[in-house]
This record gives structure tokens, C-alpha cells and sequence, in this order.
């Protein structure tokens, strides 16, 4: 997928996520837009990775650029309360290091099973103590049916808005 001046990183978590999807969702080169990990624990070993392509791709991490920095994280019944739980404290884990705030990086949140919700827009919460506030109130919906592409397709229309 190609989407003008947006940057995809993909996570894949355990052995479930499809490699090639992994590949497919991200952007090019694969090798420094894909992440896998073994299980939501382990989400922290990338971060620093993460925050470093972030800033390559746009200068952002603590580099004084700014940005605007989505997750989308999956809510389905393979993923589990207790995975989104980790998952969640992972956003703000990332987020700590950048400069959040208008003029620096908007952070904002969707979630998706078979449908899509927008937790919070870009800009929304400024401040990484709302920031956190507001990754508290994210639920588990579950759900068994997964469609990742048409969360992205939602995310790319309703989240990268003037509006939003």
C-alpha cells in the first residue's frame, strides 16, 4: 500500500501475523518498516528500534520535527484483554520519547476487529499525561473475524484528516 506522505510500520506479535501481510502493510524497504516479536511482553525490545526509524522517517524523536504518529491496534479475540492490555502500555511507552504536543507530534489511537474505532484523533491529547488517561479507557470488544484491511483503509481516511 502507498500512501503519499505516510510512513507504515507494522508489528506482528507471536506466531499468528501472516509475514507476507507484515510485508504488505508496511512500507518499503520491508526490512526497516517491520517489527515481530514473540509475544506482547516483548513489545519493549523494539521500541528503541522503532523510535529510531520513526525519526528517520520523519525527523521527530527528539530530532524537533514534527509529526503525527497513529496505532492501530487489533481488539479481536486472538489478541486477548490481558495482550491489549500490554499493547496499550506500549503507546505511551513509545510515546514518552517523543515531543507530544501540537506544534511537535500528535499522537492518536484507533482499534479494529471486524470494525473500526477511532479512540482518540491526532491531537486530541496533547499531552502525554491525556495521552495515558486515555489509553486507560481503551476496551476489549473482541471479536472473531479480523479485517486489518479495511482498518487501515479506515485509518487513512477518517485519522490523516485536516480534521482529525
Amino acid at each position: 500500500m502507498v500512501c503519499q506522505g505516510i510512513t507504515v510500520f507494522s508489528i506482528g506479535v507471536g506466531d499468528g501475523p501472516d509475514q507476507a501481510e507484515l510485508r504488505a502493510i508496511a512500507s518499503d524497504p520491508d526490512f526497516t518498516h517491520v517489527f515481530s516479536v514473540n509475544n506482547f511482553n516483548s513489545l519493549s525490545q523494539i521500541k528503541a528500534s522503532l523510535q529510531k526509524r520513526a525519526c528517520e522517517a520523519k525527523p521527530a524523536f527528539r530530532c524537533g520535527g514534527k509529526a503525527d504518529i497513529m496505532f492501530l491496534l487489533e481488539i479481536s479475540d486472538s489478541v486477548g484483554p490481558q495482550n491489549l492490555g500490554l499493547a496499550s502500555q506500549f503507546v505511551p511507552d513509545v510515546a514518552k520519547d517523543f515531543f507530544v504536543g501540537a506544534d511537535n507530534v500528535q499522537i492518536g489511537l484507533a482499534t479494529f476487529s471486524s470494525g473500526f474505532s477511532q479512540v482518540f484523533t491526532l491531537g486530541q491529547n496533547n499531552q502525554r499525561l491525556s495521552l495515558e488517561d486515555a489509553l486507560d479507557h481503551v476496551t476489549f470488544t473482541g471479536g472473531l473475524d479480523t479485517n486489518t484491511g479495511e482498518a487501515i483503509k479506515n485509518m487513512r481516511e477518517q485519522s490523516f484528516t485536516t480534521s482529525a
